[in-house]
């Protein structure tokens, strides 16, 4: 995100987006201007808008998506860090290829997502957002345990996080399914089978 940071001394246009120089959330321009030569001091509680220079407006803009990817990255890796044998590696995206070294791991999947306005409240709900665990086939009856005991482990810690991507918003578990099998790598002999955690995240806007 920081080739979209703020800038001192700036010409934005009215749609320009920048985050903040610690890094998110993002702001709008929603009145073209020039920035001032310091940062503003961004507002944390409504009404959201910030005057920047003489006549530029910033307003808080949409980061859904970034927040829900994010607290899922931070709660995972959370985890990781207390049961380091339990889950050794946590994937932002899904890899070419599973490495035996980095298994059992976890990889954040599908963020679909459907939006509806009623009553001037923008809701966007993400209901097919997915995280995947990996692990080795060893043999059946082992590796069904192994995704078991992971699964049950790793799911009071994610229901219990479920302000995870803000404090208006919340993530929940609602389901996990068998998911796909595949070689780790190429050339080899070795084989990856995954479980779905399926999840729902949604979020009130209060936008049009």
């Amino acid at each position: 995100m920081t080739d979209i940071a703020w800038l001192p001394n700036h010409a934005y246009g009215a749609g320009a987006v920048v985050t903040e120089t610690a890094g998110l959330p993002l702001w709008r321009c929603t009145t073209a201007g020039t920035s001032a030569g310091t940062e503003p001091t961004w507002p944390t509680a409504s009404p959201w808008t910030v005057t920047d220079g003489g006549t530029l407006v910033w307003t808080l803009n949409t980061t859904f998506r970034e927040d829900v990817r994010a607290g899922m990255i931070s709660t995972l890796s959370s985890f990781k860090s207390a049961n380091p044998t339990l889950l050794r590696k946590v994937w932002f995206v899904r890899p070419e290829s599973f490495t035996t070294g980095d298994l059992p791991a976890m990889v954040i999947g599908n963020l679909t997502e459907s939006i509806a306005t009623a009553n001037g409240i923008r809701q966007r709900q993400m209901d097919g957002f997915t995280v995947e665990i990996i692990d080795r086939v060893a043999d059946n009856l082992e590796s069904s345990e192994r995704g078991d005991l992971l699964v049950d482990a790793i799911m009071d810690f994610l229901t219990a996080a479920y302000h995870m991507a803000s404090g208006t918003s919340i993530v929940e578990p609602i389901g996990v399914t068998d998911g796909d099998t595949g070689a780790i790598g190429e050339g080899t002999n070795l084989f990856w089978y995954s479980q779905i955690i399926s999840f729902r995240a949604y979020i009130a806007e209060g936008r049009v």
